[in-house]
């Protein structure tokens, strides 16, 4: 059976009439459980909220926006947002040909609670262990691209960078060859920022997430006091179009240069590596089986 999904939007009247809870998700659920007077009190909301809506092949967008007085705003495939009252939410949940009616917050930045729910904090105080734990003596190695060293989540509690390797896989040499390795902080601090990306993004969040220090006393990593060791293949996705240029083996180097440079610093060594690849064990035996075949012949 073909299935529609709806994106809704809703004003504030709190429904009275019966709702099968069941097809809510969790954060809609807990609206239309709301008492109007405390709707009341609370007044429209100045913004509207989305919805996501499941139905049957008997409730097409037409319908819909006839039977319940909404208006299709647009389509993505069988994806609609819809403008439609909250009031509307329990009848349309006891509608047969509706499956699922859902809404769930935003996503939000949770850097700032996230060391307590994690119990970090308990780490950091030493509560229950031989001595605390901040990261202090310990080299956080990030494989990545896209560093900001001016961050501030990259500077200890007197303003001083807390790098202290930097290997850029693209940075050319005299030679011609490209790879090059900063081994100070001042040269990390004067370097600035990768160069070769549009922007300096996801290394830096992955690193602060990991090792920041506290920006305005919250969104602190959870090793903030640990020294920083990057290696940054500073590439965009179409240079890794090409096998010969980047595969699994880049990675591989990257991870040695931060171990190697650790263990000559005197410092244990932890390595992160955020990364994926589209391709699917399955899709990956069924190329290894095509290559063997290649080679035995039929």
């Amino acid at each position: 059976m073909r299935k529609l999904l709806f994106l809704l939007a809703f004003s504030v009247v709190i429904p009275t009439q019966a709702q099968d809870y069941t097809k809510l998700s969790a954060h809609l659920s807990q609206l239309v459980r709301q008492q109007p007077s405390a709707a009341a009190a609370r007044g429209p909301l100045p913004h509207p909220i989305l919805r996501l809506m499941t139905t049957t092949d008997g409730l097409s967008a037409t319908t819909f926006a006839a039977d319940y007085g909404c208006q299709v705003v647009d389509s993505i495939g069988r994806i609609y947002i819809v403008s439609i009252p909250l009031s509307q939410v329990a009848p349309l949940s006891m509608d047969r040909r509706v499956e699922r009616i859902e809404a769930e917050r935003m996503p939000r930045p949770a850097m700032d609670v996230t060391p307590g729910q994690v119990n970090a904090t308990q780490v950091y105080a030493g509560t229950d262990l031989p001595k605390a734990f901040t990261g202090r003596g310990v080299a956080a190695g990030v494989f990545d691209c896209g560093f900001d060293f001016t961050h501030p989540a990259f500077l200890d509690a007197e303003g001083n960078l807390r790098a202290k390797y930097y290997y850029n896989f693209l940075w050319p040499n005299d030679d011609g060859t490209l790879g090059h390795a900063l081994q100070t902080t001042e040269e990390i601090a004067e370097y600035g920022h990768s160069q070769y990306v549009n922007s300096s993004l996801h290394g830096t969040h992955v690193m602060g997430t990991m090792a920041g220090s506290a920006v305005d006393g919250k969104y602190q990593g959870m090793a903030p006091e640990a020294d920083l060791y990057v290696a940054d293949f500073n590439s965009q996705r179409s240079d890794f179009s090409n096998p010969d240029e980047h595969t699994s083996a880049t990675a591989v180097l990257g991870f040695k240069y931060l171990f190697d440079q650790a263990e000559k610093d005197g410092k244990p060594c932890v390595v992160n590596f955020s990364s994926c690849e589209s391709i699917t064990l399955t899709r990956q035996r069924s190329l290894e089986a095509e290559a063997l075949l290649q080679l035995v012949g039929p």
